[in-house]
């Protein structure tokens, strides 16, 4: 069950925010009643008093939660006496205790670090392919290996998963124009990309 609890929005009406009195007199002019912006702040004066007990009592409540959410607006307000406003602050706070996505925190926290984790190898990767310096990317996914029936699938497969790097040793390509050896090798390269190797061109 969702609780949520929050200060009344009349008390965002800030009797020393000048900008809300001038609205709220212009909007009364508007229909046809004159008040003046003493009169809107004494009222606006006179009814936080009377809501601070209630004010007070919520943000008691509030306390008693062991998770609260605060969202901050600033706003200038009024500074008696130096001839200028000041920069104030309005708190909204709100407390839920539903947990996201059927998961509690810990679980939602597990797989927010997982989350970051694929995205952080995601831009690893990138990284590394554009430091490659490719001329174009092709994975072996992508080749056509029945318009080559003499390459050896399984073999080009297995140099994807890169062992020959750490056993040192190095990879030849034959064959005449146009048989795909650039795709093959391009390939490779970022099949190697992917699995965190740095490679030049």
């Amino acid at each position: 069950m969702m609780r949520v609890t929050t200060v009344p929005a009349f008390i965002g009406f800030d009797v020393r925010e000048p900008r809300n009195l001038v609205r709220g007199a212009v909007h009364e002019k508007r229909v046809d009643i004159h008040l003046d912006r003493a009169t809107l702040a004494g009222w606006v004066g006179k009814m936080s008093f009377h809501l601070a007990p209630v004010v007070d009592h919520l943000l008691k409540e509030l306390k008693r939660s062991d998770k609260l959410f605060m969202d901050e607006t600033r706003c200038p307000v009024l500074d008696p006496g130096r001839g200028r406003t000041k920069t104030g602050y309005l708190w909204a706070i709100a407390r839920d205790e539903r947990p996201f996505e059927n998961k509690d925190h810990i679980q939602y926290l597990a797989r927010l670090c997982e989350m970051e984790l694929i995205d952080r190898e995601r831009r690893m990767i990138e990284r590394r392919i554009k430091a490659a310096k490719f001329p174009s990317t092709k994975s072996l996914d992508s080749f056509d290996f029945k318009i080559i029936p003499s390459l050896n699938k399984p073999l080009t497969m297995e140099l994807a998963r890169c062992d020959y790097v750490d056993r040192r040793e190095n990879i030849i390509a034959l064959g005449p124009s146009g048989t795909g050896k650039t795709h093959i090798a391009l390939g490779l390269g970022l099949a190697a990309c992917q699995r965190g190797l740095k490679v030049g061109v």
